[in-house]
This record gives C-alpha cells, structure tokens and sequence, in this order.
C-alpha cells in the first residue's frame, strides 16, 4: 500500500541527492555509507536530518570492521583509531590489502563502521539511538563466504529525528 510512497535515489549521495526539507518519514541508507568518506557522511547526515520530519527515523547499514574477512589486518588499526579519538576510524580501509579477492568490484577505498562511530554521527548531527547492533551475514547462500561469516559482517543503527 506504501509503495506509491516509496522513492528510490540512484544519484550520488549527499553531494548530488538534495530533496525539500521534512519530506521523508524515513531515510534508509543500506550499504551505502561505506563508500562515502568521512566528510560526506556528515554531509550526508546533515542532509537526512533536514530531510526527514519531526520524529522521522534514518536506517543505516555498514561494512564492520569487526567482519572476518578485516578482522585480522585492520581492527586493530581502527581501534587505535578511536582510542586517538577519531570520530571516523574505519576510513580509509585499502581495499587492496585488506580485501584483495575483492579489489576489481570495489572502490579502491571503503569506510568501516561500527556502533561507536556510527552512534557518535547521528547523536552529533541531532539524532536520537533507536537501536544499534550487529547485523549478521549468515543467512545468505554462498558456501565460499561461509568460513567469513560469524554474525558480525555489518553493522546497522537506527535513529530518529
């Protein structure tokens, strides 16, 4: 029944996406902030908490850096990170170093995410916690990824207006 609702945004987020203020109840960002820098997802929350109406909800979903495939080779360089006080230690993740299987289909460069940052972003940009946690690959076919799903693939946070 909502689908005359729903609009769908193929433009580059935020820099070339702009609607009229308050004219969402919803933004849903699914897998998309892992390719924006640390300076476009400011921007880009900015632009979603104008967007959205009073108690509007924003629904985001990133790459971890807890996930198994980075684990080993990067978490330790974004926990340093946050400990340094960095609100966007997940950025930059090589792709070539640390998903090299990957390198041709990615973006040379991918931005982590895990809770701490991603709650810190919306509670700087005025966004109230709805929920936060870890969202598990698992349940998808593909038995070469199996040995790299342990149920901390991706993380995902809701907040609202």
């Amino acid at each position: 029944q909502y689908h005359q609702q729903l609009i769908f945004n193929s433009d580059r987020f935020p820099n070339e996406t702009d609607f009229p203020k308050e004219s969402f109840d919803a933004v849903i960002l699914h897998r998309v902030i892992a390719l924006l820098t640390p300076a476009e997802m400011d921007a880009g929350l900015k632009k979603a908490w104008q967007w959205l109406k009073p108690g509007g909800q924003i629904f985001m979903v990133g790459f971890a850096p807890q996930h198994k495939r980075v684990r080993g080779t990067f978490l330790g360089a974004y926990e340093k990170g946050w400990q340094q006080g960095n609100p966007w230690p997940g950025y930059p993740l090589v792709v070539e170093k640390h998903l090299p299987d990957q390198a041709d289909a990615l973006p040379k460069m991918i931005h982590a995410m895990d809770g701490r940052a991603l709650e810190a972003a919306l509670k700087r940009h005025g966004f109230s916690i709805i929920r936060s946690d870890f969202i598990s690959m698992q349940h998808l076919p593909g038995a070469a990824e199996d040995f790299v799903r342990d149920g901390k693939e991706h993380y995902g946070v809701v907040g609202a207006r």
